[in-house]
């Protein structure tokens, strides 16, 4: 080697492979020489003026491995496999401290394993199958924390399975077949979770952990459950955890109920079960989002009183009611039991959460979920709650005004519920509020004008109550809003002007009210807008030319009102709209590059002879002609409005059918002055059981005839 006095490292390990070349090759050759460069000898890689790796694998070598090369003190890989070398191992290889594999399989070697060998604490792998090696298994080896693989697979080791092989935190795969093992299997390798468990050939008694048994034929599994928490496996060191023990028993006693899959066992480390989070030595976390849970939500958890999270959604098969004993979970920050199949009412024990920053109870579906009777007003007292979702149930009665107290509130969802009363005023002290979801319940009275005080709100969705008055001029003053949808109530009065102001509005939904006056033009300026709908009610006036503003806009529904005049042509600059309707009002006539866009407007071209006839009936705002409308929206999942008009009394009949022509449900009966009317239809059947997705049929009796048109509901 050139530079010898150097690299006095590299020219000791080329003194140690010249002294061990002929013992260890047998007879076979190895080019190893004094006369040739020791990085162009074969088998050997020199890295950092150091021999660290020899492979020598499948090289005929017949000899016996040198004690010597225990002095390759910087060796990292040592790999002597498939060669016919003999005699023992020697323990001096316990000295390379450096060594990550160790490869000495499918030899002849024989004696024991020396014990020395728990000495290479950086060891990853150590392969000693297909030898002959006797003795027992020594325990040093659980000392190699290293350790992933450990195979030593067919050779004739006798003795236990030392349980200390348990504890060796990275071991994955461990072969031990083809021996000639015995004793009590040590129940202390529930603790690891095995890619791959080889133990064939031997012979064990007493019992497997349930983790292992589809590695081991021929043993019974092991009794489980809470009673064994404190057996030193699923909680190391159980008297200095005694917390965590009594979370281990309590999960124990109630999760073979819930999961079919159940992998909790007291003799796997509790740190490895499913769905758990752990801080401080106690249970923290329970997570099994859509985990196929099924049975009842236990009232033991409420034992669990260090869980901060609690995460079951999406579990549709399980089911009960929310336990009281929940109540105890004081530094519970998330609750998320939305789409459970959950029943009964909301327990008002949930008050005492004051942690609690997050509570979603919402149903399964819509008007799917079976939570029932009132909102405890005990909930009020969650101060720190950020998202209240508890829409998609049937729950009644008043909204309870505490909840005005939750001002760190960003979501509040009681939608599609049966919920009756006015809105409480004191939702508008909510400034955090961003979504305000109390859409489809049976709300009635005005809408509160402190709810403009809302600056941060996003979304404001109030439609298909049965709120009355005017709409507030203050919710202009929402400066984030980009969705307002008051549709399906009973409101009166103009809209106000100040809407204009809401920039960033993409949605406005006023539909199916009582609205009068004309339609302010300063709605023109929502040029962000991308869905206008005023339909069905009794606006009058001409349609403001400043809608050819709103070129984002995708849907103009403006039928069935009272608006007069010609249609503005600035409305033609709306070239992105993939619906619009303006049927159902007194207009006159409509420019030819709008008549081309609009479909259902039957009335003459502006400046061409037309066949206009203005009727008594129409100047009096009785409809010309009996008829159904289309229903909006469609599709739909919740629930949809049904227009219709009379121009003569009489009795009118409304049912669904499905497409196999069977009656689904009977929403009108009864006898009908002249007029426009509507209905709201709830996707329900007669029986009150929701439907289920399809196209459905429109079919409507009345003293003109029978007209049909198509649903489609959503799931």
């Amino acid at each position: 080697m050139p530079d010898p006095q150097e690299h006095p490292g590299l020219a000791a390990d080329c003194e140690v492979l010249l002294n061990v070349r002929d013992p260890l090759a047998g007879d076979a050759a190895l080019n190893w020489s004094a006369d040739v460069p020791i990085t162009e000898w074969e088998s050997i890689l020199v890295s950092g003026s150091r021999v660290t790796k020899l492979y020598l694998e499948n090289d005929a070598l017949t000899g016996s491995i040198p004690p010597e090369l225990g002095r390759l003190t910087q060796l990292t890989l040592l790999d002597l496999h498939d060669n016919r070398l003999t005699g023992p191992i020697p323990p001096e290889l316990g000295q390379l401290a450096a060594l990550t594999l160790l490869n000495l399989s499918s030899n002849a070697l024989t004696g024991s394993i020396p014990p020395e060998l728990g000495n290479l604490a950086q060891l990853t792998e150590l392969r000693l199958s297909d030898n002959r090696l006797t003795g027992s298994i020594p325990p040093e080896l659980g000392r190699l924390t290293q350790l992933t693989q450990l195979h030593l697979a067919r050779n004739d080791l006798t003795g236990a399975i030392p349980p200390v092989l348990g504890r060796m935190p990275r071991l994955g795969v461990l072969h031990l077949d083809g021996n000639q093992l015995s004793g009590r299997f040590p129940i202390e390798l529930g603790r690891r979770y095995f890619h791959s468990l080889e133990l064939d050939g031997n012979t064990f008694t007493g019992c497997v952990p349930a983790p292992l048994a589809r590695w081991i034929d021929g043993l019974p599994v092991c009794p489980d459950g809470p009673d064994l928490c404190d057996n030193g496996i699923a909680v190391p060191d159980p008297h200095d955890h005694p917390g965590l023990v009594a979370d281990c028993e309590v999960l124990l006693a109630t999760g073979v109920e819930l999961w079919r899959e159940m992998t909790w066992s007291a003799y796997t480390p509790i740190t490895r079960w499913r769905g758990l989070e752990f801080g401080d030595s106690r249970v923290t976390g329970l997570s099994f989002p859509r985990g196929n849970l099924t049975g009842w939500l236990p009232p033991e958890w409420g034992r669990l009183t260090e869980l901060e999270t609690l995460n079951l959604a999406g579990n549709q098969s399980l089911t009960g009611p929310i336990p009281p004993e929940w109540g105890q979970l004081r530094k519970l920050r998330n609750l998320d039991l939305g789409g459970v199949n959950l029943i009964r009412s909301i327990p008002p024990e949930l008050g005492r959460l004051t942690e609690l920053e997050s509570l979603n109870l919402r149903g399964i579906t819509a008007y799917g979920g079976n939570l029932v009777g009132p909102i405890p007003p005990e909930l009020g007292g969650l101060r720190k709650l950020k998202q209240l979702d508890l829409h998609d149930n049937h729950l009644s009665g008043p909204i309870p005004p505490e909840l005005g107290q939750l001002t760190q509130l960003v979501w509040l969802k009681l939608s599609r519920n049966e919920l009756t009363g006015p809105i409480p005023p004191g939702l508008g002290q909510l400034t955090q509020l961003g979504q305000l979801h109390l859409h489809d319940n049976q709300l009635t009275g005005p809408i509160p004008p402190g709810l403009g005080q809302l600056s941060r709100l996003d979304w404001l969705r109030l439609h298909d109550n049965q709120l009355t008055g005017p709409i507030p001029p203050e919710l202009g003053r929402m400066p984030r809003l980009r969705g307002l949808q008051l549709e399906g109530n009973r409101l009166t009065g103009p809209i106000p002007p100040e809407l204009g102001k809401l920039t960033e509005l993409v949605w406005l939904r006023l539909s199916g009210n009582r609205l009068t006056g004309p339609i302010p033009p300063e709605l023109g300026q929502l040029t962000r807008l991308g869905q206008l709908h005023l339909h069905t009610n009794q606006l009058t006036g001409p349609i403001p030319p400043e809608l050819g503003q709103l070129t984002r806009l995708k849907e103009l529904n403006l039928s069935h009102n009272r608006l007069t005049g010609a249609v503005p042509p600035e409305l033609a600059r709306l070239a992105g709209l993939s619906s619009w309707y303006l049927a159902g009002n007194q207009l006159t006539c409509v420019p030819d590059a709008v008549g081309r866009l609009v479909d259902d407007l039957d009335v003459p071209v502006c400046g061409r002879p037309g066949t206009l006839v203005e009727s008594p009936d129409i100047l009096h705002g009785l409809p010309a002609a009996s008829g159904l409308e289309p229903g909006f929206p469609n599709p739909f999942n919740a629930g949809t409005r049904i227009p219709y008009r009379l121009a003569a009394p009489g009795p009118v009949r409304m049912q669904i059918f499905n497409l196999l022509g069977q009656p689904v449900r009977t929403l009108v009966d009864e006898f009908h002055e002249a007029g426009e009317y509507q209905v709201h239809w709830d996707a329900r059947d007669q029986r009150g059981a929701v439907v289920g997705a399809g196209v459905y049929f429109t079919r409507l009796h009345h003293p003109g005839g029978v007209e049909t048109r198509r649903l489609l509901v959503l799931r």
